[in-house]
């Protein structure tokens, strides 16, 4: 008689927290600890990150999407749009609105990355590599 026996694996997600109370994911990105106060035009957001230090910039939106994967690890993550430093390179000027342009950007309720004029103000929250 022969026994079948299943190995069941939980994975969980490792990450860390440093003394900042940032988030260390096991990709090397690091989450600041909360949203930047306020909400922000895409160069607002852009700025207000790099004033943060050296290193410091608004997630890629590969990196948004990351972070929407691990987002019940994330400190103070709200169900908001939140800004990429991708750009939409479709997405061509406009006769109303010259020289705006456009951004990825994602909602954290669902995941959905779209592209928005970089003049709506939305959240902000940065990132960097360890």
């Amino acid at each position: 008689m022969s026994r079948l026996f299943l190995l069941m694996l939980t994975i969980i997600p490792v990450f860390a927290y440093s003394q900042k109370n940032e988030i260390l994911l096991p990709s090397g990105l690091v989450i600041a600890p909360a949203d930047e106060n306020g909400i922000f035009t895409w160069e607002e957001a852009k700025k207000k990150c790099e004033s943060k230090g050296a290193g410091w910039a608004l997630p890629t939106k590969e990196e948004l999407t990351v972070m929407y994967e691990n987002k019940e690890v994330i400190t103070n993550i709200t169900s908001s749009w939140y800004w990429s430093l991708s750009q939409d390179e479709s997405c061509h000027y406009n006769d109303f609105l010259p020289n705006s342009g456009y951004a990825w950007n994602m909602m954290f309720d669902n995941g959905i990355l779209v592209s928005n004029l970089k003049t709506y103000k939305i959240k902000a929250r940065c990132v960097k590599h360890k």
